[in-house]
């Protein structure tokens, strides 16, 4: 019997040192910049800009702390019980899945001489290799490249957004005052510092988000950097492309939500291409349904966020969804498990049932949901399992339907049957409900 860690939750240690931590920063930082201040005060020459550079220290500080916010939650969790807390809930689900042979078998897989045998129990080897997987995937080390980019960019954009003249020719902003620097900060800064207010907007609550429920990753520090460099590219675009100089004054607005709607607008961008180059083949109103019908967004349940999160996983369509490995999923996805399961086990009836109609009348007239509703609707009525059929053969022909057509209804239903049960993943989904139930 394996010892699971089972550390007690302490979100609110975590919650506590993520804003302990910024506040040291600056806390530091502030003094550093008084001792400077105070040596200020013995040159006389300096005194009239005194007043300037405590505005510079404060906005550089604060360019640095909006920086270092992400990664301050990171460390809360990295100095809590981040991964032996994942390790255990993960533990617990793969149980209910029954996926530990599994584990089992592709460990005993790499142990290629009797020598390399492990003699502990299969339990044991299996709890062995997910935490190995664990933390391969949640190291600290794989954090250090992509945490410090986004710090060095994120105080850039903000050090651009609160310079827009550069440190050197602030002095001349200042020249009216603190409220004409803010001023002349509004009218001298340029599209890009509105594209990255808004990415880094975005990509804050982005990472609040996942450090609520402990999916920090590496990949999620580097999809904030992706979407601010995104964001401030594609703003650049369109600036060269449909805004003239001087500037319409909507256009600040727009290269804000620009900012915001990255990859809304680089998917739109991508489906036009698409669409140009492939209706030389087929019609557009064809194109955009195929384009649509795959989507993962199909699956209810999943939103647009979870849709982006899933597609850092290469899930990019609900077809990958159905075939994907669900303990790799799992430990990469922090979302709740009840959720996962779902999401997969929906997939799976909108992959076999490939007739949007038919699916239309399982989900809303016959009340069937995912692929185990459908399978266990199935076998439990095995003697009415042509009434069944004659139930969707009505609502699906909009008639009182004939032997035939309840026959050929009967018939495509029991082959949608046999390819769910072809899936490798349906066993352990329909094993997890079980013993969610019991």
């Amino acid at each position: 019997m394996v010892t699971v860690p089972n550390p007690p939750w302490s979100k609110t240690r975590e919650i506590i040192i993520a804003v302990a931590i910024p506040l040291l920063v600056y806390l530091v930082f502030a003094v550093l910049s008084t001792a400077y201040l105070l040596h200020m005060l013995n040159e006389p020459q300096l005194l009239v800009q005194r007043e300037f550079y405590v505005v510079t220290i404060v906005l550089i500080g604060l360019a640095f702390i909006l920086s270092f916010i992400p990664i301050s939650l990171l460390l809360s969790l990295l100095l809590g019980t981040y991964r032996e807390r994942i390790k255990g809930d993960v533990w617990t689900d793969i149980k209910r899945l029954g996926l530990d042979k599994q584990l089992i078998q592709s460990a005993r897989i790499e142990q290629l001489t009797p020598a390399q045998v492990d003699e502990r129990n299969d339990e044991s080897i299996a709890f062995k290799r997910l935490s190995d997987r664990i933390d391969g995937i949640y190291g600290r080390s794989a954090y250090i490249i992509p945490t410090l980019l986004y710090f060095m960019l994120s105080v850039g954009g903000w050090l651009l957004v609160f310079f827009p003249a550069g440190i050197a020719g602030a002095e001349n902003m200042y020249a009216s005052g603190l409220q004409g620097y803010w001023e002349n900060i509004y009218d001298a800064a340029s599209l890009i510092s509105y594209a990255f207010v808004g990415a880094y907007i975005w990509s804050l609550a982005d990472l609040l988000r996942r450090y609520w429920i402990s999916d920090l990753k590496p990949q999620s520090f580097s999809q904030a950097i992706f979407r601010l460099l995104a964001g401030v590219i594609v703003t650049q675009v369109i600036e060269v492309a449909f805004l003239s100089n001087p500037y319409p004054s909507f256009s600040p607005i727009l290269a804000f939500f620009s900012g915001i709607l990255t990859f809304p607008i680089l998917e739109y961008i991508w489906r036009f291409v698409i669409e140009r180059l492939a209706t030389i083949y087929i019609s557009r109103e064809n194109l955009s349904f195929e384009l649509n019908r795959h989507s993962i967004t199909r699956i209810p349940g999943i939103t647009m966020f979870n849709a982006d999160r899933l597609r850092e996983q290469g899930i990019e369509d609900f077809h990958f969804l159905t075939t994907v490995d669900i303990v790799d999923l799992l430990a990469q996805v922090r979302y709740p498990t009840n959720s996962i399961i779902d999401w997969i086990d929906k997939a799976m009836l909108i992959r076999h049932v490939e007739d949007d109609q038919l699916l239309s009348v399982l989900r809303q007239k016959m009340g069937i949901q995912s692929a185990t509703d459908i399978l266990d609707t199935w076998k439990n009525n095995v003697e009415h399992r042509t009434r069944f059929a004659a139930g969707v053969a009505r609502e699906y022909y909009g008639i009182e339907a004939s032997k035939p057509q309840i026959e050929q209804i009967e018939i495509r239903l029991a082959t949608i049957i046999e390819s769910i049960e072809r899936n490798p993943n349906i066993r352990p989904i329909a094993r997890y409900w079980v013993t969610i139930e019991d």
